[in-house]
């Protein structure tokens, strides 16, 4: 519900901001931009931090949410066509991936005890539990790591490879697509499109390093291998969401492509109307509005 209804909403302002504030009033137009521009620059910070100072798995998916829906609302108040396509694209992205980490959070948590993320925290902080003078009471070659912790593990590298937008993954093209159109301009980057660069690769960065620290601190310090019991009718939509993932940074032209010709079909608010009142309503809806 998160990950999906969110992003419902980001696309109902997305149709409505172009229905509403049409290009023929200028003036309220970018007075409309202006403010998505602003708010999703505000709500990606906001995420960001709250990405940063998250002591719970569950609160971390939750505040990238709030990351991912302030791009998409910085994008579409920065507008143009091509940033928009990349908005689009990275907008299926994100929810595929907070979805599957959602999921996966889901049965991490059942199997760790209860307030472990705030306990490993705490030990960081204070630095217990590095007693470098102990001795191993005997040496070992290596842990046998389960099937379903090493399932675990690689999917919760993914979500934090697709969330952060590093490459090679669809995440880091979906916001390559968004800053090289908005950097790109005729006249020069604008002033919004470094702010709105900057934010981008920000977040990332504050993203890669929380997702890290939590999976370090799940994976390695509080969860006991073998612990881990995940049916197979809980990794199947997972491996389908990240499946989705992949296979679309693999072929990302045909999506891209479907994003930018509905990028432009968005821009024209006209084409929208006459879809859905119907060739005849719309006859007479302008015979009735020319004088």
């Amino acid at each position: 519900m998160f990950a999906i209804m969110t992003k419902v909403g980001i696309y109902a302002l997305l149709r409505l901001s172009y229905l509403l504030f049409a290009a023929e009033a200028e003036g309220v137009l970018g007075f409309n931009h202006n403010v998505l521009f602003v708010g999703g620059l505000a709500t990606l910070a906001y995420g960001t931090i709250g990405v940063l100072s998250a002591q719970t798995s569950m609160r971390l998916a939750s505040y990238l949410v709030l990351v991912s829906s302030g791009t998409l609302l910085a994008a579409i108040g920065f507008g143009g066509a091509g940033v928009l396509s990349g908005a689009l694209f990275y907008l299926v992205i994100s929810s595929f991936a907070i979805a599957a980490l959602f999921l996966l959070i889901e049965i991490i948590e059942r199997s760790r005890i209860v307030g472990a993320d705030v306990l490993a925290v705490t030990m960081e902080a204070y630095g217990e539990g590095d007693d470098e003078d102990a001795e191993p009471e005997h040496e070992e070659a290596g842990l046998v790591i389960p099937a379903s912790t090493a399932f675990l593990g690689i999917s919760f590298g993914l979500c934090c490879l697709l969330l952060a937008g590093l490459p090679p993954l669809s995440g880091f093209l979906a916001k390559f697509a968004i800053l090289v159109t908005a950097l790109g301009g005729s006249s020069g980057p604008s002033a919004s499109a470094w702010w709105l660069a900057g934010t981008l690769i920000v977040s990332g960065l504050a993203v890669l390093i929380a997702m890290a620290r939590s999976g370090i601190n799940i994976f390695w310090a509080t969860l006991e291998p073998g612990a881990v019991s995940a049916r197979l009718s809980e990794m199947v939509p997972i491996v389908v969401l990240l499946a989705l993932c992949i296979a679309i940074g693999v072929l990302p032209a045909p999506i891209l492509g479907y994003m930018e010709s509905a990028a432009a079909l968005v821009s024209v608010p006209e084409l929208y109307v006459l879809e859905i009142m119907g060739p005849e309503a719309a006859a007479t809806l302008i015979r009735e509005t020319l004088p």
